[in-house]
């Protein structure tokens, strides 16, 4: 399986560097999001039918797509559904003891 992904990453690399560059980009778009709702607050609609809040769930619906391409193309490997939910479980629990320290 690891040398098929090898040669998919091989053949699609004009594909695979176009991706990892929109991957960025959405990153970025993620974190202006979260500064448009700190500094203009979640609920504004400056000039669009969604808040602020609204448009970052977007954005990361939009990442998500992307990483999900990267995946597909076998530039990174399939998290287990089951390793995933793990590991998401794993983090809130860890986010939520810190909040508990203050």
């Amino acid at each position: 399986m690891y040398e098929k992904n090898l040669k998919l990453v091989m053949m699609n690399k004009d594909l695979r560097k176009d991706l990892l560059f929109i991957l960025c980009e959405e990153c970025g778009e993620v974190v202006q999001g979260i500064s448009k709702c700190e500094r203009f607050g979640y609920e504004n609609r400056h000039r669009s039918d969604f808040t602020n809040a609204e448009k970052v769930g977007l954005e990361m619906a939009d990442l998500i797509a992307v990483y999900e391409m990267l995946v597909d193309e076998g530039v990174f490997p399939k998290v287990e559904d089951d390793v995933m939910r793990e590991r998401i479980a794993n983090k809130k629990e860890k986010v939520l003891r810190l909040f508990k320290d203050f």
